[in-house]
């Protein structure tokens, strides 16, 4: 489960010595968490690496806290903040420790600026993949990492060469990528993230090689220890359990189900209206004749057209999705008097929503339509603590059906999002029929498994068209098509061009109004996989 120590006080310490007693160990290593999106994947590496980590406020967390807990080894995240500005709260003190410390992104800035290196902003940003180049391997943070690595960045702050800090590897636009001074280690990319391809032999080199850790515990069955917490919260309630069709609201579902006592009801409720195809049926399939169940599909397609009329931006058509979304749900608790109201809301959804980092400046995403929603009854959320890739895992161990884990995730509002200019019923009838060829078209190729995600945009500009002897205007309709793990990060997928040709021609001749058909290239970041 998350958690984050603010203070610490001897209710805190004693639980850490428990833990460490459960692990037969006496090393432990401190993580600050500066606001990064991304904090949460940094600690899963670590648990999947088998060392002991706290997570820990940056504000009120001090050099002397840190002498008290005397860990092997500190880790700073990354941040949306620059060490030019004023709003970083942290004890710089904690670099004089002597404890080995690893910046990532920001957290490098900061100790490369306490030692008296220049941060600026650089002329060139880096967001995405860039080639990690090393310049002396001889560094332990570097061992078994190959020149030409392919690392995610997203800074525009740059560290420029100092006599203090021994220079390892750079990028293109980053002189200094990866640097150490003593005990402190920095790189400016992100080795949690997937797409960088070093990450894990980063965390390795750090823990084993510089840290000097002895001690590897095997992690708890996040499975287990879900259905054991879920089994106190609904044993003898009923439960509202929203499902989307995709994988995440049915892994909480799942979860549900091995937690439900005799005297437990659940009942599924399904939206329509913004959906996709297959999902409705996926949900009837699944989740439509368990014992001790109910499952209701309710039709808001007129509520949701309603609302998102007239909103052309991004955070307008969230905004209204999000008000019809809670609007249903409630008259659903209220004629089914249910005690409990379940979402499968993962991390991702919090803290892109800049939510649950009360103590670091994070940045603002997207409003996801589901977080912390004033629901009239308590709500429970028993995978906020988990990404796409481990929710999935959960949902393996606990026998989720193949086919609802590797349905591509729900968009949500998303699927308003890929309707430029005002939504209709007819433009909305028209991006779902680009979506169903679309669909089609990708699962016939073999490499369909590597697509994370993909999607149609109905964009709101026009092109000329020539149809038989007469000419006129079409809509210009981009897709895309990215993998990823967990939705931090994305990059195109590189699909066959026979594919991209099929997949133009249907949607030109079998939906009317279609002028051309674009594939779009960009990764995340500096893109977001939705186009609002």
């Amino acid at each position: 489960m998350k958690r984050t120590i603010q203070k610490l006080d001897e209710q805190t310490l004693t639980a850490i010595n428990a833990e460490k007693a459960l692990r037969k160990t006496n090393e432990l290593f401190v993580l600050f968490e500066m606001g990064s999106q991304t904090t949460l994947l940094i600690k899963q590496h670590l648990e999947e690496l088998g060392v002991y980590t706290e997570v820990v406020d940056p504000a009120t967390f001090t050099a002397a806290d840190v002498r008290a807990l005397n860990p092997i080894g500190i880790i700073l995240s990354g941040g949306p903040d620059s060490v030019t500005g004023d709003r970083i709260s942290f004890d710089r003190n904690i670099f004089c420790t002597g404890v080995p410390t690893l910046g990532i992104c920001l957290g490098f800035q900061m100790w490369a600026q306490a030692l008296g290196a220049t941060v600026e902003r650089a002329p060139k940003a880096e967001h995405g993949p860039h080639t990690l180049k090393i310049i002396d391997g001889t560094s332990l943070l570097l061992q078994r990492v190959g020149n030409s690595e392919i690392v995610i960045q997203n800074h525009h702050d740059r560290i420029l060469p100092h006599s203090l800090i021994f220079n390892s590897a750079s990028t293109e636009n980053s002189p200094m990528a990866v640097g150490e001074r003593g005990h402190l280690f920095g790189v400016q990319f992100h080795p949690e993230v997937s797409h960088t391809t070093c990450g894990r032999q980063i965390f390795e080199n750090f823990c084993f090689r510089i840290c000097e850790a002895k001690d590897r515990f095997q992690a708890k069955s996040a499975a287990e220890e879900k259905i054991r917490e879920l089994s106190k919260q609904i044993d003898g309630k009923t439960v509202l359990i929203l499902l989307s069709g995709g994988s995440d609201s049915s892994v909480a579902a799942y979860l549900s189900i091995r937690a439900a006592s005799p005297t437990t009801k659940l009942i599924f409720v399904y939206l329509k209206g913004f959906d996709r195809q297959g999902d409705e049926e996926n949900v009837r399939q699944f989740f439509g004749s368990l014992p001790n169940t109910e499952l209701r599909i309710v039709d808001a397609t007129q509520e949701f057209l309603e609302a998102l009329h007239g909103k052309l931006d991004g955070e307008g058509r969230r905004d209204a999705f999000r008000e019809v979304y809670q609007r249903v749900v409630e008259r659903e608790i209220v004629s089914s008097g249910a005690d409990l109201v379940e979402q499968g809301t993962l991390h991702t959804d919090e803290v892109e929503s800049s939510i649950g980092l009360a103590f670091a400046p994070t940045a603002f995403i997207k409003g996801h339509h589901n977080p912390l929603i004033p629901w009239s009854i308590p709500e429970i959320t028993p995978l906020n603590d988990q990404v796409k890739d481990t929710a999935r895992k959960i949902g393996y161990e606990i026998g989720v059906p193949k086919e609802l884990l590797t349905r591509q995730p729900f968009p949500g509002p998303g699927t308003s999002l890929r309707i430029f200019g005002n939504i209709t019923r007819e433009r909305r009838d028209k991006q779902q029929a680009l979506e169903v060829i679309l669909d089609e078209e990708l699962r016939k190729w073999e490499g369909f498994a590597t697509i994370w995600q993909s999607g149609a945009i109905l964009t709101n500009c026009e092109h000329t068209c020539q149809s038989g002897d007469g000419s006129g205007k079409g809509d210009m309709v981009e897709w895309f098509a990215v993998h990823s793990v967990n939705g931090f990060t994305a990059g195109p997928v590189n699909i066959p061009f026979e594919i991209h040709v099929r997949i133009a021609v249907r949607m030109q001749n079998e939906v009317e109004g279609v002028g051309s058909v674009g594939y779009r290239f960009s990764s995340k970041p500096k893109s977001t996989i939705e186009p609002m």
